[in-house]
C-alpha cells in the first residue's frame, strides 16, 4: 500500500561556467504528494555533490559558395558552441590556402576545408566539420 508519493522534477543549480569534481549543487522541484502526504514530512537535502563535466562544442560552418580563380580572398565564418576560435585547413593548399580565416584561392580544383575547435577547459573538442570549395577558372585578366 502506497501512502505517499515523492513527485517532481528535481532541478539543480550550479552557479559557475567551470567544470568541476565534488561540487555542490542545489536541487529543488521535489515534494510529496498523495491522500497521505500530510502524514509524513519530507528531509531534502538542498545541496548535493556534483561532478559537472565538459560540455560538447558544436561547429556551425555552412556550404561554401563556388569561387573563380579571379575572385579575391575570402573569410571563413564558422561559429562554435565553446565560443572559441575555429581553425581551419584546406587540404588542397594548390588550389586555395588559409591564413587565420582569410581563404586565397591559388588555382583551379577543388579542396575540402575543415573547421576545427580543439576544446578548452569547459568544452571538449568540437566534431571536425569539412566543406568542399570548387573553384573554376576565371577570365584571364592579362
Amino acid at each position: 500500500m502506497v501512502f505517499a508519493t515523492l513527485t517532481g522534477t528535481a532541478v539543480g543549480t550550479y552557479n559557475s561556467v567551470n567544470v568541476a569534481t565534488a561540487t555542490t549543487v542545489t536541487f529543488t522541484g521535489v515534494s510529496l504528494t498523495g491522500a497521505q502526504a500530510g502524514n509524513y514530512s519530507l528531509t531534502a537535502h538542498p545541496s548535493q555533490a556534483a561532478t559537472i563535466t565538459k560540455a560538447t562544442a558544436v561547429i556551425t560552418f555552412g556550404a561554401l559558395a563556388a569561387k573563380t580563380t579571379a575572385d579575391v580572398p575570402f573569410a571563413l565564418t564558422a561559429t562554435s558552441t565553446s565560443g572559441n576560435t575555429v581553425t581551419y585547413v584546406s587540404g588542397t593548399p594548390a588550389t586555395a590556402t588559409i591564413s587565420g580565416s582569410t581563404v586565397t584561392i591559388v588555382a583551379a580544383g577543388s579542396t575540402v576545408i575543415t573547421a576545427s575547435d580543439a576544446g578548452n577547459a569547459n568544452y571538449d573538442a568540437a566534431v571536425d566539420v569539412p566543406q568542399t570549395l570548387t573553384v573554376t577558372a576565371g577570365p584571364n585578366l592579362e
